[in-house]
């Protein structure tokens, strides 16, 4: 593990992680202060993309004990586990309180395996829904869409936070009109189609790379169908912050220019239920 650690540091992208999971940091801490403030203890949280479980550190931190996470991709999944239990082995040692954090391969843009989450979270309600740089996934078309936000509404808490950060779909749209391709030394962006485009982040000699020998398809988001779809779950949108605000309140590792040319263009959103 120190490896692939050592490895994940000597990224191109090293500072652009950084800054991202300190935006993370910050909007699960603004969350947890809400709860505290208004005494309600034991947030739950659901997290739609959880990826190779790189927030684990953000949950416990703030005290979130349980935590359920879905992914379509089973090798992210299994990385997840691995790394919850080489935190639990860490926490054993220095007898500190056992989170419960479970994981799961799904594939939440199909409306077919609506019965199959069910089965897992059963009538569960959580405080926190996070979808970390994921949404626009489900973007592909309304169903995709409608499969998402029919979980976000049925397991979302009163007063839930339904939070997420994601590429800014008009700021795109805006750059696709004079350029089909959008890169510097390390991203490149290139229009697919009305709705569509691929993204390739870091450097080819990355050992750590976002898609070292490929792209992502993805999908644009638009801010205001999802506002419109969450207000059909009386889930109502509190605000977005684009990354370039959220860097003016950092102080760790500066962004060089090619990075901020990437990172800003991405938003934070949040939503709560009504």
């Amino acid at each position: 593990m120190k490896n692939k650690y050592k490895d994940r540091n000597d990224s191109s992208i090293i500072n652009i992680r950084t800054f991202h999971n300190w935006i993370k940091r910050q909007m699960i801490n603004q969350c947890c202060q809400y709860y505290e403030e208004n005494n309600i203890i034991n947030i739950t949280l659901l997290d739609l993309c959880v990826g190779k479980g790189g927030d684990i550190s953000k949950w416990y931190d703030n005290g979130i004990m349980e935590v359920i996470g879905f992914d379509i991709d089973e090798n992210s999944i299994r990385e997840s586990k691995t790394r919850f239990n080489q935190i639990v082995n860490e926490l054993k040692k220095k007898n500190k309180p056992i989170p419960k954090y479970e994981f799961y391969v799904m594939d939440l843009s199909q409306k077919n395996n609506f019965e199959y989450i069910s089965n897992i979270l059963i009538n569960k309600k959580f405080n926190i829904i996070s979808c970390q740089f994921a949404i626009h996934y489900f973007f592909k078309n309304n169903d995709t869409l409608l499969a998402l936000m029919n979980i976000v509404g049925k397991y979302i808490s009163n007063n839930g936070f339904f939070i997420g950060t994601t590429m800014n779909g008009s700021k795109l749209k805006n750059l696709f009109t004079k350029n089909k391709i959008i890169e510097n030394k390390i991203f490149k962006i290139s229009y697919i189609s009305k709705n569509t485009y691929d993204v390739s982040l870091g450097k080819i000699t990355d050992k750590d790379h976002y898609f070292v020998n490929n792209v992502s398809i993805e999908y644009l988001v638009d801010i205001e169908i999802l506002k419109k779809v969450s207000k059909s779950f009386n889930i109502m949108f509190l605000g977005i912050t684009e990354f370039n605000e959220w860097y003016k309140k950092y102080n760790k590792n500066k962004l060089s220019n090619d990075e901020k040319e990437f990172s800003f263009l991405n938003f934070s959103f949040v939503f709560i239920k009504n």
